[in-house]
């Protein structure tokens, strides 16, 4: 993953990229408002809220009924139950990761090597 670049996150997904700049926030689910579209029927509609602050992105489950993982490049990965949340800090690199059909992971690369660092 290339480094994201002039104050943006930068999203892929299926060979796609979507950039995210701070302030601004990306949907991620099967429902056809989603900005990010997931065709796995077993992802809520409406699974994920990506907002992005200047130093970090904050993680948003939008989903009722499962969890997401928040899978950093190193160190422990972290679940966030439904409608939970939580931050990227102190990774700057992640993925958001989706249990789809018989739990085959559905993947979701976040780079905010962008963003200002936190201080």
């Amino acid at each position: 993953m290339s480094g994201a670049t002039g104050g943006r996150v930068v999203v892929r997904h299926d060979g796609r990229d979507w950039f995210v700049r701070p302030g601004e926030s990306l949907t991620i689910g099967r429902g056809e408002e989603c900005a990010v579209r997931l065709t796995d029927p077993e992802i809520s509609r409406n699974a994920c809220l990506l907002r992005v602050a200047p130093d970090r992105v904050l993680v948003m489950n939008q989903s009722g009924r499962k969890s997401l993982v928040l899978r950093p490049p190193y160190g422990e990965e972290r679940r966030v139950s439904p409608r939970g949340a939580t931050t990227s800090l102190p990774h700057r690199v992640f993925e958001v990761v989706f249990a789809g059909r018989d739990d085959e992971p559905v993947c979701i690369g976040v780079d905010a090597r962008g963003l200002t660092p936190p201080d």
